[in-house]
């Protein structure tokens, strides 16, 4: 048992590793979970528990350096994050194990893809990283998968990834003999969220849009220094060459402290070029995305809301968002909640501009969750990351190869909708734990009918 626990664990940690993190292979994710289930109905529950625990843990460590080193985070916290996350697994192996043995295969395809989806959810609202965990980002770049999105949120994603393990392992689980059911039912729930990612989307042409960055020395350079002078000189330049209807600069290009002399230089730059010009900028204790018009009307200031913990609490949060005319203005981690894409399409923004930052290593990732946002909830993103990737992607999740994307004429069902799919997980998951804990005696089975303790079918002696 010793050899085939530790090769489940190496198997799915090694899936998990290369699998999610920072520049995942979205196709091993679908396959990471699959040696720990196969493992789980065969080993006593305390077994399974640990292998899973162990094997989360350590596919999560991908993300150690990322997180210690670029964001900063301590590590006793960091390693509270992580393995806080790791206990999560275990236990939906063991909600899958529970049914398998009690010869609830059926229920048991569904169970565990809604216990985890649901987990995902319940944590993405109390973390300060948001979502940033979700399996579903893994397939962002995987068309007919993304596009679910737009109705079920990224958690329907999460769903089919994990349900995919789950059926395959229900299928191969000891007793089982009607294999085709349970492959039929985890085919069925497979086709309708591939379905959802059918929802059709009008479009009409949206504005031609520039994505700029120059490398500087810092970020937040005092615009009133010599180097910050010529910088805002060069961006300038650019703006006026690029000869786009909208341009969109970076995160925290410059530090201003008399906003009305830098609303004087840059505000005639956008008339004179014809261009909304938005611009990242740190003012007053806040981390800002401000938009110059191109008619010469009065700019607007947006505060980022979503601060990163450790590096910006010296800074103040936004408390509202900005919509100018159907284009929303946040700035790089405010994309990484989905409630935030979905206030933005609700009150009428199909284009949202993004001057963002990123920290190099993290810039497929961290471009990939704003471009989920404009899946999930309908809009065309424009971010400009001067140390990630500058992405034009429209509201399907494609990353635009010129300066043009199809505006959405409305929001997606999600934004309208909400966390429906997530609540529905919740449910189904909770309906389900109260039946694995629900006493023998209330089924009319016994203990040793449903084989609490071992999986059905295994090592169980035959009647002579």
């Amino acid at each position: 048992m010793i050899r085939r626990c530790l090769a489940a664990f190496l198997l799915s940690a090694v899936l998990f590793w290369l699998g999610t993190g920072l520049a995942p292979i979205p196709w091993l994710t679908w396959l990471a979970p699959l040696p720990v289930l196969l493992l789980a109905a065969r080993v006593p529950a305390r077994t399974a528990a640990l292998v899973a625990f162990g094997a989360w843990l350590f596919g999560g460590l991908n993300l150690w350096s990322y997180l210690y080193g670029s964001i900063g985070l301590p590590g006793p916290v960091l390693a509270g994050y992580l393995i806080g996350l790791a206990l999560l697994f275990p236990l939906a192996v063991l909600l899958w194990r529970a049914l398998v043995v009690r010869g609830r295969y059926l229920l048991a395809v569904v169970a565990m893809p809604a216990a985890w989806s649901g987990a995902e959810y319940l944590v993405s609202l109390v973390s300060p990283a948001g979502a940033f965990w979700s399996v579903a980002y893994t397939q962002t770049d995987v068309a007919p998968v993304r596009g679910i999105a737009a109705v079920t949120g990224m958690w329907g994603i999460s769903f089919l990834v994990m349900g995919a393990s789950t059926t395959a392992a229900v299928a191969f689980a000891p007793g089982v003999r009607q294999r085709l059911p349970i492959a039929g039912l985890g085919l069925a729930f497979a086709t309708v969220l591939l379905a959802c990612g059918l929802w059709p989307a009008p479009t009409e042409p949206g504005p031609t849009v520039a994505l700029l960055a120059i490398e500087q020395s810092v970020d937040s350079l005092p615009v009133d220094s010599v180097e910050g002078d010529r910088l805002l000189a060069r961006y300038a330049d650019q703006v006026r060459a690029a000869g786009t209807e909208v341009a969109v600069l970076p995160e925290k290009v410059f530090a201003v402290d008399d906003l009305p002399a830098f609303t004087a230089r840059l505000a005639p730059v956008a008339v004179q070029s014809r261009t909304d010009v938005v611009v990242g900028l740190v003012h007053d204790g806040y981390n800002s995305a401000m938009l110059f018009p191109a008619d010469g009307t009065t700019p607007t200031i947006y505060h980022k809301q979503h601060l990163v913990p450790g590096l910006e609490d010296h800074l103040r949060a936004g408390r509202s968002s900005v919509i100018v005319d159907g284009r929303g203005l946040v700035v790089c981690k405010d994309l990484d909640y989905p409630t935030v894409g979905r206030e933005y399409a609700r009150r009428g923004a199909r284009l949202v501009l993004v001057p963002a930052l990123d920290f190099d290593r993290d810039a497929w990732l961290h471009s990939r969750m704003a471009i989920m946002r404009g899946v999930e909830s309908g809009f065309v993103v424009a971010r400009s990351a001067d140390q990630g990737y500058r992405t034009l992607s429209d509201a399907r999740g494609e990353v635009v190869l010129g300066d043009r994307a199809p505006l959405p004429v409305g929001p997606t069902p999600y934004a309208r909708l909400g966390d429906w799919f997530a609540w529905m997980c919740l449910l189904v998951a909770l309906a389900t734990l109260t039946r694995v804990v629900r006493p023998a005696g209330a089924t009319g089975t016994t203990a040793a009918t449903v084989g609490y303790d071992r999986p059905a079918g295994v090592g169980v002696r035959p009647r002579r």
